[in-house]
């Protein structure tokens, strides 16, 4: 079956706004991009992560101050990769979040029109390489 490009946009454009979201503290949006059951789950300094949106969206507002702005966080991001079959996708997105990279891998969901972030599983690199 052909991608559809406007769905591809879709989930460039969710994905987008969730790491703006993050970078930049702003709840609305995270809660806006991820579903409110999702969980946030990788290896993270030598254990396994697992968290609720709560517990992600608590995590965020820790470590990023509020009013935060892009000139003053550490943040970039690839999309390495989208993959659309009808109403579900993954993303392969690369990122580096406060001087640490990571690789995420977004399960995304079409529901109602409109695309939701499922699921995050993430690598954490100790070594801040790719």
């Amino acid at each position: 079956m052909a991608t559809n490009t406007q769905d591809i946009n879709a989930i460039a454009n969710i994905i987008m706004d969730y790491y703006d979201g993050m970078a930049l503290n702003i709840e609305s949006k995270l809660r806006q991009v991820f579903h409110p059951d999702c969980f946030v789950i990788g290896n993270y300094q030598g254990g396994i992560e697992w968290s609720s949106l709560d517990a992600f969206v608590a995590e965020v507002k820790a470590t990023v101050p509020e009013n935060a702005s892009r000139n003053g966080i550490n943040y970039h991001i690839d999309i390495n990769a989208i993959d659309v079959t009808n109403d579900a996708a993954i993303a392969k997105v690369t990122n580096n979040f406060v001087g640490d990279w990571y690789t995420d891998y977004l399960s995304l969901m079409k529901h109602d029109g409109q695309w939701v972030i499922i699921n995050k599983l993430f690598h954490h690199y100790a070594d801040h390489g790719q």
